[in-house]
C-alpha cells in the first residue's frame, strides 16, 4: 500500500527564518484573488529572524519553498496536479534569495467522502480521509475547501516517492505526518 503524508515546517529547529510581508499587505485569502494570472509576487518578503530554510514559514502561512525544494517537486509530478508557481523575492541579510509560493490551478478530488469529517451542513472539512484510489495519480495534492483557500494553502499532501527524494536531497525545514486514505 501506497504511503501519503501531511508537509508541514519543522518545528525541532528553533532557528528556522520566517519571512514577514511588509506592513499593510492584505491577509493571505485576499491575495489569493488578486494574483490569478500572475507569476510573481507585486511586494517582497523579509527574514527577520532565524536562517534560510528550503521550506520558509512566513506570515501570509503559504507553501514558500526555495528553488532546490521546488526543482525537487516538480521532478516528481507526475502531470496530473495542476500546479504553478509564484515567484517571491525574500531579503535576508542583505541579499535578495528566489522563493516560490506552491499554486494549485484546479481543484483535486481527492476525499472519501464518507469517511471524511466535514463541518455539519457545509464542506468545509475538518478531518480528511483521502480515497487511494483518487489519489494514486498524484505526487502532492490538497484538499478542496470553500472558496478559493485551496489554491494556495499549506494543507499540501504528498507520496511517499516524494518525501523520499526530499529527505535524500536534504530539504532544511520540513516535517512529515502520515495521513489516513481508505
Amino acid at each position: 500500500m501506497n504511503k501519503y503524508f501531511f508537509l508541514t515546517w519543522a518545528e525541532e529547529n528553533d532557528e528556522s527564518g520566517v519571512a514577514w510581508a511588509p506592513e499593510g499587505t492584505p491577509l493571505d485569502h485576499e491575495l489569493i484573488s488578486e494574483l490569478e494570472g500572475k507569476d510573481e509576487l507585486p511586494f517582497g518578503l523579509e527574514l527577520r529572524e532565524g536562517i534560510l530554510v528550503d521550506y520558509l514559514g512566513n506570515s501570509l502561512a503559504w507553501p514558500l519553498m526555495s528553488e532546490k525544494m521546488r526543482m525537487v517537486i516538480e521532478r516528481n509530478l507526475t502531470g496530473e496536479e495542476g500546479i504553478s508557481w509564484i515567484k517571491a523575492n525574500v531579503k535576508a541579510r542583505g541579499d535578495i534569495f528566489d522563493y516560490y509560493v506552491l499554486r494549485f490551478r484546479k481543484k483535486l478530488d481527492v476525499l472519501d467522502m464518507n469517511k471524511t469529517t466535514f463541518v455539519t451542513g457545509t464542506d468545509h472539512v475538518i478531518k480528511p480521509c483521502f480515497s487511494l484510489a483518487k489519489i494514486r495519480i498524484y505526487s502532492l495534492f490538497n484538499v478542496p475547501q470553500s472558496h478559493n483557500l485551496w489554491k494556495i494553502t499549506i494543507a499540501i499532501y504528498i507520496n511517499d516517492k516524494l518525501r523520499k527524494d526530499m529527505i535524500r536531497e536534504g530539504l532544511s525545514g520540513i516535517a512529515f505526518s502520515e495521513v489516513r486514505t481508505i
